[in-house]
């Protein structure tokens, strides 16, 4: 196989472990949409976006340096993290109860930036497979 095809086929792989699986910030998007709310959508994907963004900055800064020295740190975004999930879950289970034209939960680049920084998804993929698409780069 001709290298650059390789490349790119790792590339596409790397970026669709991040893109793809179903989560908060997805769901939070398409409910936005098919709501009829496209703005709502689009700034919840750019914030989430941004929160990429800062934890690729933190990860260049050696932010898992960072944290190997100071554990209480990790703990307190587990927490942080598992907290938003419940309350998502918690928001889920309301509106599914109301039906999904009667959600208050709306999508914005706040929550869209928040919910990434939060997330044990992204904090994992970002403190394991980021070094590795930073070293490749």
């Amino acid at each position: 196989m001709h290298p650059s095809i390789a490349h790119f086929l790792a590339g596409a792989l790397l970026g669709l472990s991040l893109a793809a699986p179903p989560g908060p910030i997805m769901a939070i998007i398409a409910t936005a949409a098919v709501g009829g709310r496209p703005r709502e959508a689009i700034l919840t994907g750019l914030g989430a976006i941004t929160g990429d963004f800062i934890w690729l900055g933190l990860v260049l800064l050696g932010f898992i340096a960072f944290l190997h020295d100071h554990l209480r740190v990790v703990g307190v975004l587990g927490l942080m993290g598992g907290g938003l999930l419940l309350w998502m879950a918690w928001e889920t289970l309301r509106t599914a109860r109301r039906g999904i034209g009667e959600s208050k939960l709306r999508g914005s680049y706040r929550i869209g930036v928040f919910t990434v920084l939060t997330s044990p998804f992204s904090f994992a993929w970002w403190m394991s497979s980021g070094p590795l698409v930073i070293r490749a780069w």
